[in-house]
């Protein structure tokens, strides 16, 4: 089984280096190597991803659930795999904490179309430089477009294909939600930061509660608590947007800045669900939302 210096993402280097790091045997390696064609068409056909890039080898090692040798309970993952790939390569290896990620990086360095097709995740901006991941950090014509684009240096970290799959759904789905919604005012809205100096009577033409980008914004704001397991969620309005924070391992994080004139239909929505009188507005109300993930139940 021969390296392929010239594509490190190859399935035979790929299969070396796990080999190598005594995360597969040679046999294993030979025979994932022998029946990799049928199985790539297989998990093609049941893939939701098809669109995030062609099914690897490593797509295929992850489905197949391999005992790992240092630890028989626990199954050979993407995430273990790319982290031995990238030490191997000699590349740093980022778990992504989605907490310290910016909405705004994230969705405005490039579009949700080019990252999704690219794999491709902004991180962080520091001293003129940013941080993408991706699974393929030998993509150095993607990462001169990216710096291009941004007139920035670009650096790339090592993240698992599913874990940026996920995130990048995730943080351009709330943020195409909010924009959505925002857009479709057509009057601007009370400034909560300026309640002592202007009062105005609501108009019937303000985004209802049911409205589907509100209704998919607070959608992702549940589902993404529950990815954290966070214990609560705090929607604060301030001067000039409002807040998204929310308590995880008992610290309040803000996760998302979102529009002010949006705020009131995010509540309106929470309100809704949570059975609370809709028109009060004045008073603390009580109310409970059954939700759940993956058939676990919970309830806010």
């Amino acid at each position: 089984m021969k390296n392929d210096l010239k594509n490190p993402l190859s399935d035979e280097s790929v299969c070396k280096v796990l080999v190598q790091g005594q995360l597969i045997s040679k046999t294993q390696a030979r025979e994932i190597l022998k029946k990799r064609e049928p199985l790539k068409k297989k998990l093609a056909k049941r893939s939701a991803d098809l669109d995030a890039g062609e099914v690897t080898v490593i797509d295929i090692i992850d489905s197949l659930k391999i005992k790992r040798p240092d630890n028989p309970s626990l199954s050979l993952d993407e995430e273990h795999i790319y982290q031995t790939l990238a030490k191997a390569w000699q590349l740093p290896y980022k778990k992504i904490d989605p907490l310290k990620l910016d909405l705004n990086i994230v969705t405005s360095i490039v579009p949700h179309s080019f990252a999704r097709r690219h794999l491709v995740l902004p991180l962080a901006i520091k001293d003129g430089c940013l941080t993408v991941a991706t699974p393929d950090p030998f993509n150095s014509e993607l990462l001169e477009d990216i710096a291009r684009a941004s007139n920035l240096k670009v650096k790339a970290v090592v993240s698992s294909k599913k874990e940026i799959i996920k995130l990048i759904n995730e943080f351009f789905g709330f943020k195409r939600s909010i924009t959505a919604a925002e857009n479709q005012f057509s009057t601007p809205l009370v400034d909560l930061g300026n309640l002592e100096q202007y009062v105005r009577i609501a108009s019937d033409d303000e985004l209802p509660s049911n409205d589907q980008h509100i209704v998919k914004a607070v959608n992702h704001l549940f589902t993404y608590a529950l990815d954290q397991r966070a214990s609560d969620i705090h929607v604060e309005p301030k001067r000039e947007s409002s807040l998204v924070r929310m308590r995880i391992d008992g610290v309040l994080h803000t996760v998302y800045k979102i529009p002010k004139n949006v705020h009131r239909a995010i509540i309106s929505r929470i309100k809704n669900l949570a059975r609370m009188d809709m028109a009060e507005k004045r008073k603390p109300q009580d109310g409970r939302i059954k939700t759940g993930k993956e058939g676990e139940e919970v309830e806010v």
